[in-house]
């Protein structure tokens, strides 16, 4: 059965109480979740309820801030890690291996000690390339970690603590810890933020007290030099995220109920009239999601899973910020040939239409270059609030960055098109103020001198 912490109102839009309860905190809740998108709602039920082992032999339990907390280190002051509540940032398993060498990955997943992944706040391709001095000090931060002795495996004999092997405890981790920088699958120079993001740390044997920390502590805001994020390894799991929708009119992307409601009609009209894609819709949902019906029931579960959302997003081109839909579906399959041949059906469209405003596909990214987290762009990253001592945003772009996001600080896209009308306005002026030039055709070709009787082609012609 396909499982991956599917959101309850995500999997039954219908509310188990009914619309004239009289519970006012539950109504307010249910209409708080129902804004939410998928990736938040799953957050909030990982910090309401436990969530369960993955099923990966010798992998560590994730635990996140809503569980019962480990045991804690004993040196967190000295090491100047803040013992604070940080938001949860959701990177998708696919971009923890993103570019990152095929076989560098499997080796990585065949280590049996506990081992997590590290997204460095606001790394890439550029920082995996000079990365040594970075590394060292998270291999010094990670090995200078202590614990308490375990209670149930020491004793004291004659003042002195041992523990069952008759040894003094340890309370510090095994010293072999090591940290795997990603071999890249493809070298891209276009932008320093490119994959690989994650670094791989193997905690070495008897570290599982340390890699439950990590996970529960998961934001290390050390210093703006020495920020990162932990994260487990996990079975694969494909994206919520479908596609980002972007408009040129200023009007186009609509923060309302009732506009997300046109995206989504539009979305499912063009989805569903495609039967091929239905039918396969429907197999998938059977077989992986465990639900069992006829044909048009199957249908309806993928389709009561998709879901739009308002984000600001960053265009491809410019990088300035504009306005755009977010669009997330349930993954009908674990597979990932079969996942992207199911999604690229929701890209395959020129464009989709939210009444007479045009929605192009994918012209803009929702990516978050501090965290990694698909839900957000980096100015709107919740790490970097007051008080935050890790990277910001201001460390990691470049001027011309932040001078064409302070730019872009409107939410039309007029001002990239009057500067492109500009520019065309200029080559035009440019074109007519040129001396005229004689094209190839009317130019005429330069007789060596006159021609005699003798010469020429055709009939008649004297040889």
């Amino acid at each position: 059965m396909y499982t991956d912490g599917l959101p309850p109102s995500i999997v039954s839009p219908i509310s188990s109480g009914g619309p004239n309860t009289s519970n006012k905190r539950s109504r307010i809740e249910s209409e708080e979740q129902s804004r939410r998108s998928p990736v938040e709602q799953e957050r909030v039920a990982q910090h309401k309820q436990p969530v369960p082992p993955v099923q990966t032999p010798a992998a560590p339990t994730p635990i996140y801030r809503g569980n019962p907390p480990p045991v804690a280190p004993t040196n967190l002051q000295a090491l100047q890690i803040p013992d604070s509540d940080f938001p949860h940032a959701h990177v998708p398993e696919f971009r923890i291996f993103g570019n990152v060498s095929v076989d560098q990955v499997q080796r990585i997943r065949d280590i049996s000690n506990p081992k997590v992944a590290i997204v460095i706040h606001g790394g890439g391709q550029e920082l995996v390339a000079a990365g040594g001095p970075l590394k060292e000090k998270i291999f010094q931060l990670l090995s200078a970690i202590t614990f308490p002795p375990a209670a149930s495996q020491s004793m004291v004999i004659d003042g002195s603590a041992l523990d069952g092997s008759g040894s003094p405890p340890s309370n510090s981790p095994s010293s072999a810890i090591h940290i795997h920088l990603p071999i890249p699958r493809k070298s891209r120079q276009t932008s320093a933020f490119n994959q690989p993001w994650c670094w791989f740390v193997d905690l070495g044997p008897n570290s599982q007290r340390l890699c439950e920390w990590l996970l529960f502590q998961e934001v290390f805001p050390i210093s703006p030099a020495l920020s990162f994020s932990v994260h487990p390894f996990t079975a694969t799991v494909q994206p919520w995220n479908i596609m980002v929708l972007t408009g040129l009119d200023e009007c186009a992307v609509e923060d309302s109920d009732a506009a997300r409601r046109q995206v989504l009609k539009d979305i499912k009209a063009y989805l569903w009239k495609d039967r091929d894609f239905t039918v396969r819709t429907a197999r998938h949902v059977q077989k992986y999601w465990g639900l069992n019906g006829d044909p048009v029931s199957l249908l309806k579960a993928a389709s009561d899973t998709l879901h739009v959302v308002n984000v600001v997003a960053e265009l491809k081109t410019s990088r300035k910020e504009v306005p755009a839909y977010l669009v997330y579906a349930k993954p009908v399959s674990n597979d990932k040939s079969e996942h992207l041949e199911w999604a690229a059906k929701f890209t395959s469209p020129d464009a989709y239409w939210r009444g007479a405003f045009r929605l192009d596909i994918n012209k803009a990214a929702v990516e978050c270059k501090l965290c990694k987290d698909t839900s957000h762009c980096a100015r709107a990253c919740p790490l970097a609030t007051d008080g935050w001592t890790g990277t910001v945003v201001e460390d990691i772009y470049t001027t011309q960055e932040l001078e064409a996001r302070a730019a872009g600080s409107s939410t039309s896209a007029s001002s990239r098109a009057d500067h492109d009308w500009q520019q065309v306005k200029e080559r035009r002026l440019d074109r007519d103020t040129r001396a005229p030039t004689v094209g190839k055709h009317s130019q005429k070709k330069k007789q060596k001198g006159p021609r005699r009787d003798s010469q020429g082609k055709g009939k008649g012609v004297r040889r």
